[in-house]
């Protein structure tokens, strides 16, 4: 049973919290004289949210982590992530504008 983007006995809160990113950023390179600042990335990342009495075992096993490539154009001051939710088993797909 699904609502709202959630699964039923999904947990939506808690009073601590972690999170952790990886990322790696190259430019693009489209000609020694153009780069146009552009880069790719890659990055990796995962997070949870509980309650200061939950045991250890638990809150491993309720982590969320997902990887994926970005693309971020300065001219347009855009980025782009294509990202893949490991637990959840399904794509992302952002568009952030400054």
């Amino acid at each position: 049973n699904v609502e709202g983007g959630r699964k039923e006995g999904d947990v939506s809160g808690g009073d601590c919290c972690a999170s952790a990113s990886v990322a790696l950023s190259l430019p693009v390179v489209i000609s020694h004289e153009y780069n146009f600042g552009v880069r790719a990335r890659l990055f990796y990342e995962l997070g949870n949210v509980w309650n200061h009495h939950t045991d250890l075992r638990s809150i491993w096993g309720t982590t969320r982590s997902s990887f994926g490539v970005g693309l971020n154009i300065p001219m347009s001051i855009m980025s782009l992530d294509l990202g893949y939710l490991i637990n959840q088993k399904r794509f992302t797909f952002s568009l952030f504008m400054n």
